[in-house]
């Protein structure tokens, strides 16, 4: 039998701790999900519920909400948003990339700024401006 190198049992541990962080609040939703409402406000937390409710809260969720509706709305509008943006995108590509203009690497700094910025960090900000 061999042993494992120190160095890569560390990385490994690290490794899953990160995965653990990441997965949590997954597997705490898919959790919560088969749960009564009772049980998800009592004082005790658990991951695995004593009952499962999976199809009753599903089906009352369903029932409650027009999700095709909400689903084909949400393609409708990446749809209209993919198609935009190529528009606008394929001439400024072509105009950067085949047109020399004095301001052309400039442009090309400020187009790479523009990809440095999180999208999350304009939501907000966004969202308070139209809200």
């Amino acid at each position: 039998m061999t042993s494992i190198p120190a160095g890569r049992l560390i990385r490994f541990a690290l490794l899953s701790l990160g995965a653990l962080m990441i997965l949590a609040p997954y597997i705490f939703m898919i959790s919560t999900a088969g749960k009564t409402q009772s049980d998800i406000f009592t004082s005790s937390l658990s991951l695995i519920p004593e009952h499962f409710y999976f199809a009753e809260n599903f089906a009352k969720a369903f029932a409650k909400v027009p999700m095709a509706t909400l689903l084909w709305n949400g393609v409708i509008v990446c749809g209209l948003i993919f198609f935009f943006q190529v528009l606008v995108a394929i001439p400024c590509a072509y105009a950067m990339a085949k047109l020399k203009f004095r301001a052309a690497r400039f442009m090309m700094v400020l187009v790479m700024l523009g990809l440095l910025v999180p999208i999350h960090a304009t939501a907000l900000p966004l969202y308070v401006a139209f809200d």
